[in-house]
């Protein structure tokens, strides 16, 4: 039965088990079919399409539900069923398509504009200079054709359009720029909120690590102290945050020190690379 429904899903992925923590993980895939011909989420099944099943297949499908209700703007139309397959149960998430309609995702502070296809010849944008990137046209006679009959305001890639009007908002700082990525196959826009406030009770020792690392690799943009890294993300233990936080990115490669050769420097501070 479940290898049938398989067969006929247009676009699929599969998840071993509800990230509910990391909800992004799948979530974009719920926009990416929104936005795209549709497609199935399978959970319990792994990426070898062996069904390994679910142990709470219940509170996954509430979860499922709400998490798309909070997250995706517009809320995606889509149906989530259980399905049992040699006593396993899975739960099988179709997400109907809505092309007339942008679907977003978003999170604290956040929205995240996804596009089904990726930059011109497939460069990556994150590692362009956005200031420079040109409009290249996949069919310039279409194009053309748009533009004089008025269904295209203007010729060129927006992005730098994006950035300055943003920057004018009340509240902007260099850290609330618009951050832009792409792959071979999808394009993302990341908004952030100027006027979102992070109350340091929400950065409680229950937040995933992940969440901790990336918000002090944003904050250490500009080099910051040891102590204004755990003041902003409201710790006050400065060896505990230090071992199981600032080393570990230090160790990745991702935050470095400005005085390397005097670590324990009183001047010493942080900076994302």
């Amino acid at each position: 039965m479940i290898s049938k429904v398989i067969a006929e899903a247009t676009e699929c992925d599969f998840k071993v088990a509800l990230e509910k923590r990391k909800p992004k993980s799948w979530l974009k895939s719920v926009s990416a079919f929104a936005n795209g011909i549709g497609g199935t989420l399978f959970f319990g099944i792994d990426d070898n399409k062996t069904i390994v099943g679910l142990d709470d297949a219940q509170g996954d499908a509430e979860a499922i539900s709400r998490l798309i209700k909070e997250r995706i703007t517009p809320v995606s139309s889509f149906v989530l069923t259980p399905e049992l397959e040699n006593d396993k149960t899975i739960l099988v998430l179709s997400v109907s398509s809505g092309r007339n309609t942008p679907y977003y995702y978003k999170a604290d502070g956040i929205v995240e504009i996804y596009s089904p296809g990726g930059m011109y010849k497939g460069q990556e944008i994150q590692k362009r200079n956005i200031l420079e990137v040109g409009s290249i046209r996949r069919n310039p006679i279409i194009a053309d054709l748009f533009h004089r009959m008025k269904f295209m305001e203007r010729r060129g890639s927006g992005l730098k359009k994006i950035i300055d009007e943003t920057a004018k908002l009340p509240g902007y700082t260099e850290k609330l720029k618009p951050e832009f990525r792409s792959t071979l196959s999808e394009f993302h826009v990341i908004m952030k909120n100027v006027n979102y406030i992070e109350t340091k009770s929400s950065l409680t020792k229950d937040t995933p690590q992940e969440n901790i690392f990336d918000k002090i690799l944003e904050f250490c943009v500009i080099p910051k102290s040891r102590k204004e890294i755990c003041e902003h993300l409201g710790y006050k233990n400065l060896t505990y945050f230090s071992r199981h936080f600032l080393k570990p990115l230090i160790d990745q490669g991702k935050l470095k020190l400005t005085i390397p050769d005097k670590p324990n420097s009183k001047m010493q501070k942080y900076v994302s690379i």
